[in-house]
């Protein structure tokens, strides 16, 4: 389990968009294998949630939203992940909390 720990002083209340990218190189399935996606394997995971800052204590658990583009270089999000396999188990869960000092 990673943690890690930041504060934030210009950051102002309110519900923000919290978003995880995560892959690995060489994650092939029947999809996509090293012949039409080369080293990657299957594109990122994208993962999110929302989070509310102000006070208290808030958690936002990240779902999967969707993939990357293949090679990185689109920067949108597609909505659709029904041919992946293992790059939905590289993480296991992850949330992102939010504690008022």
């Amino acid at each position: 389990m990673h943690r890690e720990t930041l504060t934030p002083s210009d950051v102002k209340p309110g519900v923000y968009i919290v978003k995880l990218e995560v892959n690995i190189s060489y994650d092939y399935n029947e999809r996509y294998t090293r012949s039409n996606s080369g080293v990657n394997g299957q594109p990122s995971v994208v993962y999110s949630g929302k989070l509310k800052l102000g006070d208290g204590h808030s958690d936002a658990v990240l779902t999967p939203l969707g993939t990357g583009s293949l090679d990185g270089s689109e920067g949108g999000i597609t909505p659709d992940s029904r041919e992946f396999t293992t790059a939905l188990d590289l993480i296991t869960s992850a949330t992102v909390s939010f504690y008022a000092r």
